[in-house]
């Protein structure tokens, strides 16, 4: 009997995450900086440290990039790998959410409806209108439930999304959903790529690829396969959700 329950809980939690994101995720390179990233550049002998030389303060933080440099590259490995079932270009950025007095923060992710909604099955989580209902454009969201209930808000209520310092702009917003996932419905918006590009004022780029495969099970086989050959991050949806 517990056998069986803690299967099943380990069912239905891998059917959650896998079904409300991506089988693999490919992203914006991020690089942790040690002492020896900097071997081969400042020492000689093959990138080799010498004894006689020393960190006073070794050098830390991070080099990343906030986007995929070469996305077209990416698009054609997918479309010709036969594992590939479907794949959706993302940008997600953090903004600040505000409706009248209340603001918080939250991240909003820009996406291709058509392609989206064959990489994962959000729509099957709408409560209020339909995922398609983003498809035009025109400064449309839908909106987590948890979020909603931060902001006090309703649809087809306006509010102002901002990112950094950029200036404020309306978004309507014109459906919710509930993922079951509290992470998720609490913090998350959705739109139309371009909608995103333009507010975070990064047109044509992307900071993500959401892949979905014919079997979940490879997945993490082709992660590890294809990040051995990009400087991309990939990681498969157990990795991401370690």
């Amino acid at each position: 009997t517990i056998s069986g329950m803690m299967l099943g809980f380990q069912e239905f939690i891998v059917y959650q995450l896998v079904n409300n994101d991506s089988h693999i995720r490919i992203s914006a390179r991020e690089d942790s900086l040690t002492e020896h990233v900097l071997d081969d550049a400042f020492f000689s002998n093959a990138g080799k440290k010498t004894p006689e030389v020393s960190w006073i303060r070794p050098p830390s933080g991070r080099t990343s990039n906030t986007y995929i440099m070469n996305p077209s590259e990416w698009y054609t490995t997918l479309e010709q790998n036969k594992d590939v079932d479907a794949h959706s270009p993302q940008l997600v950025a953090q903004v600040i959410a505000r409706n009248g007095k209340v603001s918080t923060t939250a991240r909003i992710i820009g996406v291709d409806v058509g392609k989206q909604i064959r990489v994962t099955n959000i729509s099957s989580y709408m409560k209020i209108g339909h995922f398609e209902d983003i498809a035009g454009g025109g400064n449309r969201i839908l909106c987590g439930e948890g979020l909603l209930n931060k902001l006090g808000a309703n649809p087809p209520q306006s509010i102002l999304l901002s990112v950094g310092s950029g200036p404020p702009q309306p978004f309507k917003i014109v459906g919710t959903f509930n993922l079951g996932v509290k992470s998720l419905d609490d913090t998350t918006f959705f739109a139309t790529l371009t909608d995103v590009q333009r507010l975070n004022e990064t047109p044509s780029r992307i900071s993500d690829i959401a892949v979905r495969l014919h079997d979940v099970k490879k997945a993490e086989g082709i992660a590890d396969m294809w990040s051995a050959l990009s400087t991309d991050k990939v990681q498969s949806w157990n990795q991401f959700n370690e």
